[in-house]
């Protein structure tokens, strides 16, 4: 803990002169369980992330907004996902907390990224993973993983853990629907004749191309 101030026209410096004066700050120590999928400090950079295993197609964490803009990076593999596959995924809101949730591809490059209101849940659905030709980042044996990137946005709790779960799941089969990222021209969703269904989370934008069969 450290606290700096400009000198004095005495050689002490202001901060000597308050705590001479009997300012005094208070440190808490708070000792949690520790489950398995919780995140583990320090996450905040991509070089550091925290690993994501999956359980069948299932995968989850655990972490704390524990300061202001704290931001949780968290390494995904996506070569187990199956091809025609998408992936799905939810971040369950903290009370008091407005969060983001970002994804980066290998290199860390933002894919698509959506916030929320304070204590909202995020949704991001059909994502659709890339080729191996288009991610430049994947390394050299060919593993490939998406980094997800919780943030707080405004607001903090120490003690009340969110929850980022990660599906791979086959998309819905009843009719055409979004795939993620399509928020541009230059991503836009195939749109065919017949119903097609999305999600529309708070700021989403989705873009469709539609080519006529006459």
């Amino acid at each position: 803990v450290r606290a700096k101030g400009a000198p004095t026209s005495k050689g002490r410096s202001s901060v000597d002169a308050g705590a001479m004066g009997g300012s005094s700050y208070h440190m808490a120590l708070l000792l949690l369980d520790f489950e398995f999928a919780d995140e583990r400090e320090p996450n905040d950079r991509l070089e550091s992330a925290g690993e994501m295993s999956w359980q069948g197609r299932s995968a989850l964490v655990a972490g704390l907004f524990g300061w202001h803009r704290d931001e949780d990076w968290y390494r995904l593999p996506i070569d187990a996902i199956e091809p025609g596959w998408v992936l799905n995924l939810d971040l369950e809101g903290v009370e008091g907390v407005a969060a983001g949730l970002a994804v980066n591809d290998s290199a860390g490059r933002r894919i698509v990224v959506v916030r929320g209101r304070k204590g909202e849940r995020l949704t991001l659905r059909n994502l659709v993973l890339p080729h191996v030709a288009s991610d430049a980042g994947a390394s050299a044996s060919g593993g490939r993983w998406w980094y997800l990137v919780v943030r707080a946005e405004s607001g903090l709790d120490r003690e009340r853990r969110y929850v980022l779960h990660a599906e791979a799941a086959l998309p819905d089969a009843r009719g055409g629907f979004e795939t993620e990222p399509n928020d541009d021209a230059a991503h836009a969703s195939s749109l065919g004749d017949g119903t097609t269904t999305g999600y529309l989370p708070v700021g989403d934008v989705d873009v469709f191309r539609y080519l006529a069969g006459e």
